[in-house]
């Protein structure tokens, strides 16, 4: 007696994360992988979620891990090295890009100014995850300066294409 059987193995997902590390917590992004994640600083579970955005407490030297629930997606890890600081990305940009920002509050004021220092929009925007999404959809392309307005203001030159 004989029987033949055709198994077929499909590669798992590579876990694939983001993480962005402002005032003291990282907001972490879940982009590949298995839930529930288990959440790991410096080797001790933190806690185990379903959630694909979380964030954690974390401090500079921190070793900040994340498995999936199968073990062969492998392990998203990240050392804290400190506070990353303001950024925009897409830079260049075809109209809508982040700010990343390390602050702890809810909302901040974006200005917006060209090249020419000429002001074309100033709003308050909403912080989620340490990010502001602002866009130039409208607008020509050039360079534009994004002033973010926090106890010691920022300036970051937008390039729009």
């Amino acid at each position: 007696f004989e029987q033949c059987f055709e198994i077929k193995v499909i590669a798992g997902e590579e876990i694939l994360a983001e993480a962005n590390v402002t005032s003291g917590k990282a907001a972490v992004e879940i982009k590949k992988g298995t839930a529930p994640y288990a959440v790991y600083v410096n080797g001790q579970e933190k806690f185990k979620t379903s959630a694909p955005k979380f964030s954690v407490d974390v401090k500079k030297g921190d070793l900040l891990e994340v498995k999936t629930a199968v073990s062969c997606e492998g392990i998203y890890s990240k050392i804290i090295d400190g506070f990353d600081g303001i950024f925009a990305f897409p830079n260049p940009t075809q109209g809508l890009f982040e700010i990343a920002i390390p602050t702890s509050q809810t909302e901040v004021v974006v200005e917006l100014y060209t090249i020419n220092s000429q002001l074309i929009s100033a709003k308050k925007y909403p912080v989620v995850f340490g990010r502001v999404q602002v866009s130039l959809e409208n607008k020509p392309t050039g360079i534009y300066i994004a002033k973010v307005l926090l106890d010691k203001p920022v300036s970051i030159k937008i390039i729009k294409q």
